[in-house]
């Protein structure tokens, strides 16, 4: 350590040096490391000590992100970790989009009263899509789908906090990939077909949904550059809808959302477009 503090000049990982001090900016996208320990874990008898050996390797993870995240251009490894869906729409509103009627609750009562105003809902998760491991079992989340009166009416009393939106009548789903201010989007068919319906999400491999390029209106577009900066955000993935009513209608952000497979399906080739724009910003 000097006056400066610590700093950090190379890394070794997988018997590979990489130096982080000749480097000028690099994109940061889905990227991680696992550090190793230098005993298995599962010699440990008590998971309490165990969890503290993790917590100390999750430092020294976090300690290299945050200190190259200065050199960073483009991507960030705080914000691929970032899940806020509710003060995303909050902010997505005051940016001027459109956003579903949403309620937030644990109460079966307070469910059924939004559901006599907005027959037609959905529920997804608020955070992040679950899986869980038992061993004999896997659990997953099913994502979007349909509020179920008769489900509602077997539901006890209180629950654990559930987010209710309003069903959104769509002419198609667009999905949205963003690199610093330029925009890149696909219009996705998905209301053809009964299983993806809801949301393209719950893909048909058999017989995908209809993707083709799409062009945001200027104002949309206005919005959107609004809201990913006030939010922090230099790359992602957002979706939307288009409501056979003609309006656009924001539904999320993912700051790693994929984007190879709307490059491709667009002929978008985006991963030389953001070569471009990185070469671009680093000899500015």
């Amino acid at each position: 350590m000097d006056s400066k503090g610590v700093c950090i000049e190379e890394i070794r990982y997988n018997n590979e040096i990489i130096d982080l001090v000749n480097f000028d900016y690099f994109w940061y996208r889905r990227g991680n490391f696992v550090l190793s320990l230098p005993f298995h874990t599962d010699k440990i008898k008590n998971k309490k000590f165990e969890s503290i050996i993790n917590r100390e390797h999750e430092e020294v993870r976090n300690f290299i992100f945050q200190s190259t995240e200065e050199n960073t251009l483009l991507g960030s490894f705080s914000e691929e970790l970032r899940n806020r869906k509710l003060s995303d729409l909050k902010t997505a509103a005051a940016c001027g989009l459109n956003i579903p009627v949403t309620l937030i609750t644990n109460q079966r009562s307070t469910l059924l009263e939004f559901l006599k105003k907005h027959p037609l809902a959905i529920t997804k998760p608020i955070s992040n899509h679950f899986n869980v491991d038992l061993g004999d079992h896997l659990y997953h989340g099913t994502g979007t789908r349909m509020v179920n009166l008769e489900d509602v009416n077997s539901m006890a009393e209180t629950f654990v906090p559930v987010m209710i939106q309003e069903y959104q009548d769509k002419e198609v789903e667009i999905r949205v990939f963003f690199s610093k201010d330029i925009f890149f989007s696909m219009a996705i068919f998905s209301q053809l077909d009964n299983q993806t319906y809801t949301d393209y999400r719950n893909y048909n491999e058999e017989k995908p949904n209809r993707n083709v390029p799409f062009c945001l209106p200027e104002n949309i577009k206005f919005n959107l550059i609004a809201f990913v900066k006030r939010v922090g955000l230099d790359t992602g993935s957002i979706d939307l809808i288009l409501t056979k009513s003609d309006k656009y209608c924001f539904l999320e952000i993912n700051p790693s959302g994929i984007f190879d497979w709307l490059s491709v399906r667009c002929n978008y080739f985006i991963e030389e477009k953001i070569a471009r724009q990185l070469a671009h910003y680093a000899n500015t």
